[in-house]
């Protein structure tokens, strides 16, 4: 090799040398102040930021799904039915405090103002939701837009109705007459329990109607004590585990513990579950006092148990939408339990029927909850909720609607006045269920004089 090309390749490598030192300089400084930051370091933040932006947008998109199909879905949207945006209100503030939770955002109901019309449904933020970096802001508001699914164009809707009258009539079918279904004899034998409902434990008032009802319950020594929700009083800005332990230790010292060995078989309701923090509390306390009793299903959230033969259901009925997963395992479970021959009772927080118009709690799917119920012949489904009593049948099925142990007392609509708080006692014999309630003060001595709503029909019930 001569001389020219040895001084030709040196030169070429210093200056390789010299790119690369000035390039690498040049890399790290592009964000100025420590720490430096390589090349696309700072459009990778940014992209990060844009990615979980989008991330909470999906949330509140699939949220308002969500809410949509549980206020009705396409079937019940219609620009005058505020039924339905009220429906939709409460499921999507639910959906609301779990995004919350999640994220911190601090977004409330009051934020949203929703418009309806055949089209769908779409709801217009006043806040923005900002995510801070150290180099970018990224600002988005939380909007949303849900089309009735069930809808076609209109030119496409017209294109099928002509085809269907054009098409040839079908024959008719010939309908196959059912076979009679044996009734199958009930089995059960006797049990006394009682009913508690709507306690509502929190440190800032009630004790005294809470350990009032505990001790009578403890006298009136029944076999088993169920809890129909909304145990403790938690509400959607209840966050601070500090509280909701608070809140269960004092159930635990007010309530639980006065009933001493008698078994306990609680559902939760909405103030037990609004939050995150609320629901672990329940699952914790519920795990924790465990009943001696033979429970299956999704325990303490959904399930069922025997005692002296009669068939006890308890149904996670915190937000009115029931999921399918439970709803499949309730059928499976009233099935067997009918074919053994077993008095069955259903518990729950929220409503089977409308207790006033434009009812939000009442349980959806309804018709489908009420076909599996109808289909195996329960004594009576018994819920909470409403703070008010109430005994009438809805699609042939015996609905009690019980009032509260210590929370707020309400008017039955059409009642003169408020209902009392109370327990109630229920006794069961031969599959033949027999009830009476016990009101405040002492929940002992002074029966509910039921004449005082006779006549009265609440909008879901005949």
């Amino acid at each position: 090799m001569n001389r020219k090309a040895v001084a030709v390749l040196a030169i070429s490598a210093i200056g390789f040398l010299v790119a690369i030192i000035l390039f690498y300089n040049k890399a790290i400084n592009l964000v100025p102040g420590p720490p430096a930051e390589y090349l696309g370091e700072t459009q990778v933040k940014v992209y990060g930021a844009y990615i979980e932006g989008e991330r909470q947008l999906l949330y509140i998109d699939m949220a308002a799904e969500y809410a949509f199909d549980a206020a009705g879905g396409a079937e019940k949207l219609s620009a005058a039915n505020d039924g339905f945006l009220v429906r939709f209100g409460l499921e999507f503030s639910g959906y609301l405090d779990k995004f919350n939770s999640m994220f911190n955002a601090g977004l409330n109901i009051s934020n949203y103002t929703f418009y309806a019309d055949n089209t769908g449904i779409w709801g217009v933020c006043n806040k923005d939701l900002n995510l801070t970096t150290e180099l970018y802001d990224y600002k988005f508001r939380p909007n949303f837009r849900v089309a009735a699914k069930n809808r076609l164009p209109q030119e496409v809707q017209q294109h099928y109705e002509e085809q269907a009258q054009e098409a040839p009539a079908e024959e008719p079918v010939q309908e196959v007459p059912a076979e009679e279904e044996t009734p199958v004899e009930l089995v059960s034998g006797n049990v006394k329990f009682v009913v508690m409902s709507d306690i509502h434990t929190f440190p800032e008032g009630g004790r005294a109607l809470r350990i009032a009802a505990a001790d009578a319950v403890k006298a009136l020594n029944p076999d088993l004590v169920v809890m129909t929700g909304d145990i403790v009083s938690g509400d959607p800005d209840t966050t601070l585990e500090s509280r909701v332990t608070a809140m269960w230790s004092l159930f635990d010292t007010e309530t639980r513990s006065r009933l001493g060995s008698i078994p306990i078989a609680a559902l939760g309701g909405n103030h037990d579950m609004y939050t995150s923090q609320l629901l672990e509390g329940y699952t914790n306390y519920w795990n924790e006092h465990r009943p001696a009793l033979d429970v299956t299903g999704n325990y303490p959230l959904y399930y069922s148990f025997d005692f002296n033969n009669v068939h006890f259901v308890m149904l996670k009925s915190n937000r009115a939408r029931m999921e399918e997963s439970q709803l499949e395992w309730l059928a499976d479970d009233l099935g067997n339990a009918k074919s053994e021959g077993k008095a069955s009772l259903v518990f729950s927080h929220y409503a089977l029927a409308a207790m006033k118009l434009n009812d939000p709690d009442v349980l959806q799917p309804n018709a489908r909850l009420k076909d599996i119920l109808k289909q195996n012949n329960i004594i009576a489904f018994i819920h909470g909720d409403t703070h008010v009593f109430f005994r009438g049948l809805t699609d042939g099925i015996n609905v009690i609607n019980l009032a509260s142990v210590a929370g707020v007392k309400r008017k039955l609509a059409g009642a003169e006045t408020n209902t009392p708080r109370m327990i109630m006692v229920g006794e069961i014999s031969n599959g033949q269920l027999s009830t009476y309630e016990l009101i405040e003060p002492d929940y002992l001595t002074q029966r509910f004089d039921e004449s005082v709503i006779a006549g009265i029909r609440p909008p879901g019930f005949s």
